[in-house]
């Protein structure tokens, strides 16, 4: 079942803003066949950073994501920064 990106961005947006968090979301759709969805620092000094987020973090992206979109087993890129699924379009 497909999910605009845009509207999965939009809710984990809300997530993090509700819990105070600096992090944010963001489409990315320069890959070819499936957007990704990047893991950003929301600050408008900021360019380019590493960041690292705990488990923590992603069990709950990984929580929301099933429970709000039905989306399981979503793939990262090697640094965990950004992640898709087949379902996110």
């Amino acid at each position: 079942m497909p999910i605009k990106a845009e509207e999965v961005v939009e809710s984990l947006n809300s997530l993090v803003e509700s819990k105070g968090s600096i992090v944010r979301f963001k489409t990315d759709r320069g890959r070819v066949y499936l957007p990704s969805i990047e893991i950003v620092i929301y600050d408008d000094y900021i360019d380019s950073f590493i960041i690292n987020m705990n488990d923590k973090f992603y069990n709950e992206l990984a929580n929301h994501l099933k429970a709000k979109f039905k989306i399981f087993n979503i793939s990262f890129n090697n640094t965990r920064s950004c992640f898709w699924h087949q379902d996110i379009v």
